[in-house]
C-alpha cells in the first residue's frame, strides 16, 4: 500500500495533491470523446505523478505515494522533474469486474501504484517550479516531445499516431481500430520497438555516411552515438540495447584493422 490507498473507493473523489512529474507524457485517444461535442477532447494525456503532500483541511502533510495522472486534451508543456499542484480526482485501481478481464489492479501493483489521478483541464495543474530531479528522464520526454510534434507537422494527425508507434514505441497513441487491422494482417508486431528497428537505423547511417569517404573510427563513433540516442528516444527496453550492443560490436569490429 501507499499513502492514497487506505483513503481511496472505487468511486472518484476530490483531491488537491502536490508532486513531482516522474515520466515523460504519454498521449492516448479519449474513449470518452465524442465528436459531436464541441467540448469534448480527442486527445487524454498521462504522466507517472509521485505524490509528495496531500491537503488536508488548510495544511499540506507529507505522503508518498505513486500514481497515474490523466488529463484530458494533449498536453507537452510538463517534463519530468516539474513539481505541480494537482486539482482534480483519485480512486482506486480495482481489479476487473468480470470474470477473464484483464486486472489493471494487479499489473499497476508491480509498478507499486495503487490510486489512479484525474484531472478535466491542463487549467487544474499548476507547475510550482522545476526542479533537479530526473535530469536523463527531462531529456527524453523534451526530445519525445520535440519528434512527436514533427510528426503531426509534417505527416498529419491521420498517421502521426502509426508513426510515433513505429519511430518510438508510444504504442498508445494508435488507435482500437488501427490495432485491429494490424492484427488482422500479422503486422502489430511492428508497433513494437525491437532489434529491428535499430538495425534499419544503424543501415542508414551506414549507407548515408559510407560515400563521404570516412575513416572506419569515425563512422564507428557516428554509429554508435546515434544508435545511441534513439535507444534513450524509443525508452531503452531491452530488445533495443540488446540490438545497441551488437550494432556497437559490428561498428568496432569495421574499425578495427
Amino acid at each position: 500500500s501507499d499513502s492514497l490507498s487506505p483513503l481511496a473507493t472505487r468511486k472518484s473523489e476530490p483531491i488537491a495533491v502536490r508532486g513531482l512529474i516522474a515520466s515523460a507524457a504519454v498521449w492516448k485517444p479519449n474513449p470518452h470523446h465524442r465528436s459531436g461535442d464541441a467540448n469534448s477532447e480527442a486527445w487524454q494525456t498521462q504522466w507517472d505523478v509521485r505524490c509528495t503532500q496531500l491537503r488536508d483541511g488548510g495544511d499540506w502533510r507529507t505522503i508518498d505515494a505513486r500514481c497515474t495522472l490523466t488529463i484530458d486534451g494533449r498536453i507537452d508543456d510538463l517534463l519530468p522533474g516539474d513539481r505541480v499542484e494537482i486539482m482534480g480526482s483519485f480512486r482506486r485501481i480495482a481489479p476487473p469486474s468480470n470474470p477473464g478481464g484483464f486486472d489493471f489492479a494487479e499489473h499497476f501493483r508491480r509498478e507499486g501504484k495503487f490510486v489512479s489521478l484525474t484531472a478535466k483541464s491542463r487549467a487544474q495543474i499548476t507547475r510550482l517550479e522545476i526542479t533537479s530531479h530526473y535530469p536523463l528522464l527531462r531529456w527524453r520526454a523534451w526530445l519525445v516531445k520535440q519528434v512527436d510534434r514533427s510528426l503531426r507537422r509534417w505527416i498529419g494527425p491521420e498517421q502521426s499516431p502509426l508513426a510515433a508507434a513505429l519511430v518510438f514505441g508510444q504504442r498508445e497513441q494508435v488507435d482500437w481500430e488501427h490495432q485491429q487491422a494490424l492484427m488482422a494482417t500479422g503486422t502489430l508486431h511492428m508497433l513494437a520497438i525491437s532489434g529491428m528497428h535499430v538495425e534499419i537505423v544503424a543501415a542508414s547511417v551506414l549507407l548515408l555516411a559510407g560515400p563521404l569517404g570516412w575513416r572506419p573510427a569515425t563512422l564507428m563513433i557516428l554509429i554508435v552515438g546515434v544508435c545511441g540516442a534513439y535507444a534513450i528516444l524509443a525508452g531503452g527496453n531491452p530488445p533495443v540495447l540488446r540490438a545497441v550492443i551488437v550494432v556497437s560490436a559490428f561498428a568496432l569490429a569495421r574499425a578495427i584493422p
